[in-house]
């Protein structure tokens, strides 16, 4: 009885042969190029809360432009076009120091504040309040950026954000405090980048210190002097170590900033059609090699496949490798010790 040939959506992908045809077919040094011949580029991470949102702009190398946040405190939750006015107009202002020639290309991440609804854990004013919020802010930004389909705010959960750096709530913080410590968590990850943007030689122009020194504790080995400046008061910790809101409200926005550059530069190389090309002729070899290599009389269901399959499909099959195997790389690449593309060759 002749055997079925699976289909391509049956198939089980072969990572490790993914990966090695992405490297094949050059993906390490087209990456590099999109960064460093990247036109100027600005990222805005917003964290939107009724009492305070915390803001980051990062430029193409992923370094802080301005971080910063608006505090909305006196105005009444529910009062939610004015609080939305006060933030698009902290960000007005924000936009125009950090693209003064306004020839940057804007890209705009927004946290999501919420994926699903469970009855009896939210307050449902509160829900609403944060969507109309969420809503009304990402217009306006938009609006302000000149309606560019690229500048159209992209939400994400931070789940989703955390997970892709692999910012996780240790189990030892919940065991001694009850509670999850992802916030930690996140400060620890934001100190450790900025740690890395100082230690950079170059800065990239247009990019500002306004922040620098903020991680600095008090009685900590080797610590540096904080200047007097609104953002080491907003990050100094208290006796006790902790952190005020607004400075985790700012943490909170860097993550979702980096996040959205990372995803950037990724449907980037997913448009190079070049690549893509390189990447399937480099797989089909590499699956023939694998062939030749096993000097079996009965072809894998993967070859098997691929032979059966007509242009349009294979073209279909191969291009969903490959935006798998541009994903599983681009992690791998920000997972690298200095978090960039020059790490993952």
């Amino acid at each position: 009885m002749a055997k079925t040939t699976k289909s391509a959506s049956t198939l089980r992908r072969n990572s490790k042969r993914v990966l090695a045809a992405l490297q094949a077919a050059g993906v390490g040094p087209r990456a590099r190029a999109l960064v460093s011949q990247s036109p100027p580029l600005r990222v805005l991470g917003l964290d939107l809360n009724t009492n305070s949102t915390g803001y980051a702009v990062l430029c193409e190398r992923g370094r802080v432009c301005e971080w910063g946040h608006v505090p909305t405190n006196h105005l009444a939750s529910a009062d939610v076009l004015r609080i939305a006015r006060a933030v698009d107009d902290a960000m007005g202002g924000v936009l125009a120091r950090v693209d003064a020639e306004k020839k940057a290309t804007w890209r705009v991440g927004v946290e999501d504040f919420m994926r699903t609804y469970r009855f009896g854990r939210f307050h449902t004013r509160g829900i609403f309040q944060l969507a109309q919020l969420n809503g009304t802010v990402s217009y306006a930004c938009w609006r302000r950026l000149g309606d560019a389909e690229s500048a159209q705010p992209v939400h994400t959960h931070p789940s989703a954000a955390r997970g892709f750096f692999g910012i996780a709530a240790t189990k030892a913080g919940k065991k001694a405090t009850g509670e999850s410590d992802i916030k930690e968590q996140v400060m620890a990850f934001v100190e450790r980048e900025w740690r890395k943007q100082q230690e950079q030689e170059a800065e990239e122009e247009g990019c500002s210190q306004q922040a620098r020194l903020f991680l600095s504790r008090p009685g900590s080995d080797g610590a540096c002097d904080v200047p007097a400046d609104s953002s080491s008061r907003l990050f100094a910790r208290t006796r006790g170590g902790n952190l005020s809101d607004a400075a985790l409200d700012v943490a909170d926005a860097y993550v979702i900033a980096a996040f959205t550059r990372w995803r950037h530069f990724h449907d980037q190389l997913l448009l190079d059609a070049d690549l893509a090309a390189q990447f399937a002729d480099a797989y089909v070899a590499l699956t023939a090699a694998h062939a030749d290599a096993r000097k079996s009389a009965t072809p894998a269901a993967e070859e098997r496949a691929l032979a059966a399959m007509g242009a349009a499909a294979r073209a279909t099959h191969l291009r969903g490798l490959f935006a798998h195997g541009v994903d599983a790389w681009v992690r791998r690449a920000q997972a690298a010790p200095s978090g960039t593309w020059e790490d993952v060759v």
